[in-house]
């Protein structure tokens, strides 16, 4: 294994990897962009007064202009929106369960931080394999939170197993 030590240099400058310094480059619009001085104490200063930014609030990709898997070549555009899992509910997904299609994954994260949902979601691909223990395990989890699961149209179990995996993507 390479020993790399990587160290910042004074304020935007150069940086240096195992001994070879290097001067970065940022490009916009095929025009490079000179980064400002920076005052170091003020920047530290303001780094002191900055809260740190909760998991659900920072922003994951929920779609892309192109296809997942779809190879494109070397510059070609690629639409991303980006949204923090705290303003993404269940609605969003094909086919959710009713009981949670108003909740977003912040309000799921109680459900999917557990450890027992959390190892049957990674066990299982979809709703039809999960054994019947495993079913009564996640039924009974999402009851504690309000969910009901039954036969009926909207609330069947292959709609809350399909939501969870959907939110614990977000995760």
């Amino acid at each position: 294994m390479a020993n790399f030590q990587v160290k910042a240099l004074s304020g935007l400058g150069a940086i240096e990897v195992a001994g070879v310094q290097l001067q970065k480059a940022i490009v916009r619009n095929g025009t490079e962009v000179v980064g400002p001085t920076v005052n170091d104490s003020k920047v530290d200063a303001y780094v002191d007064k900055l809260v740190p930014v909760t998991r659900f609030n920072v922003p994951r990709v929920l779609s892309q202009s192109v296809p997942a898997g779809t190879s494109v070549v070397k510059g070609t555009s690629v639409d991303l929106v980006l949204v923090p899992p705290a303003d993404v509910n269940l609605g969003l997904f094909d086919d959710s369960h009713l009981d949670l299609q108003t909740r977003t994954i912040a309000d799921l994260a109680p459900i999917l931080d557990d450890s027992q949902v959390s190892l049957i979601l990674n066990k299982y691909s979809d709703a039809a394999s999960v054994s019947q223990a495993d079913k009564e395990i996640l039924t009974g989890k999402l009851a504690s939170a309000q969910v009901n699961v039954n036969d009926s149209a909207g609330r069947t179990f292959n709609q809350a197993f399909n939501s969870l995996k959907g939110a614990q993507a977000f995760l």
